[in-house]
């Protein structure tokens, strides 16, 4: 090292060299390092706690927020769960009316009950459940109105008609505007109300008297000399008087063209007028005309098939 020294004073290029020490230039660079280091270190560290600070108040006012919304949103759905959609109104020996919130008028007739709509809030349908008796004065809307009765349903826009429980049917009489009328368990089985029209409903079974069959104004007992003709009728005692061949043709057939039919045969009197219950099963029916003495039947070739042939003269 001395010899390499030597060697640098003696030229004149490097005369001014100084000897540079790597190790001991380190160690100086060291603490200068260290207190930069430290600097920033500290300078992150209190960053860092001011951004933890503000970020906590951050965090802390929205889930504060959040739970608030979810708190409303909780009363609000309570509150809407609870609010009355519904009332009621039930009659006993006097009729009671009542005006509906769009302007509907119902008279519900003595023993009745009617549950009905107070709001129409999100509604999809005006609804009417009823048991007994009613008349109806609805208001138009664009909401379908549909009056629910054992096992009818009533739907409406805007009309007038009433709904009675006669013996064992319902009777529907439509005043103005049309009605549809349908089964419940059944939509397939409906018919269509025309102003003045009048239906009853039994057993599964639409019938509408005025289109279908011929009924007297009066009821009017077959002649002495029907009476001589015909077998006793003990048991046949409700009903109205119809002409046989209107029963017949209008009312039995029409309704069961694939599994009642008449014999080729057959001879019926036409003028022969006959006392009975069309709200009871077809069946029931042939037994009483069967019973008066005007027809016969006997099976056809399915198990359900009747074939309606003159009557048995013995």
């Amino acid at each position: 090292m001395n010899k390499f020294s030597s060697i640098l004073n003696k030229t004149k290029e490097i005369e001014n060299f100084r000897v540079f020490d790597v190790d001991d230039e380190w160690d100086l660079f060291k603490p200068l390092i260290h207190q930069e280091i430290t600097s920033t270190s500290d300078l992150l560290d209190n960053n860092l706690d001011n951004f933890n600070k503000e970020t906590s108040r951050q965090v802390v006012f929205l889930l504060s927020f959040a739970a608030s919304l979810i708190l409303i949103f909780a009363f609000l759905s309570f509150f809407s769960s609870t609010q009355k959609v519904v009332d009621s109104l039930t009659t006993d020996s006097g009729p009671n009316s009542i005006r509906l919130i769009d302007g509907s008028l119902v008279l519900l007739l003595p023993h009745s009950k009617l549950d009905y709509y107070i709001s129409l809030n999100h509604a999809q349908e005006r609804s009417l459940h009823l048991k007994g008796d009613a008349e109806f004065d609805i208001s138009a809307s664009i909401l379908p109105l549909k009056v629910y009765h054992d096992s009818i349903l009533v739907e409406v826009l805007g009309t007038k008609f009433s709904i009675k429980k006669v013996n064992d049917s319902i009777e529907i009489i439509n005043n103005s505007g049309s009605v549809k009328v349908s089964e419940i368990n059944n939509a397939e089985n409906a018919r269509i109300l025309k102003k003045g029209d009048t239906f009853y409903y039994s057993n599964g079974k639409f019938i509408n008297p005025a289109d279908s069959l011929f009924k007297p104004k009066s009821d009017i007992e077959p002649s002495p000399e029907k009476v001589k003709k015909t077998k006793p009728a003990e048991e046949v005692t409700q009903g109205s008087v119809y002409l046989l061949k209107s029963v017949i043709k209008n009312h039995i057939l029409k309704y069961n063209k694939k599994k009642i039919k008449l014999e080729k045969k057959i001879k019926l009197d036409d003028n022969a007028r006959v006392r009975l219950d069309l709200s009871k099963s077809y069946l029931n029916i042939l037994e009483d005309l069967k019973k008066q003495g005007f027809i016969d039947f006997k099976k056809g070739d399915c198990p359900d098939c009747i074939i309606i042939t003159s009557p048995n003269k013995n």
